[in-house]
């Protein structure tokens, strides 16, 4: 797949922590907006 190993896994570890900060943030928000 990719020929650049140690390139690839950071991107795809920028991508995950990413996709968890925005999913944890989604939550937040959604979580506190059904609370109030």
């Amino acid at each position: 797949m990719a020929i650049n190993n140690t390139g690839s896994r950071r991107l795809l570890v920028t991508l995950t922590a990413l996709f968890a900060a925005l999913c944890g943030l989604y939550l937040l928000i959604g979580g506190g907006w059904l609370v109030t």
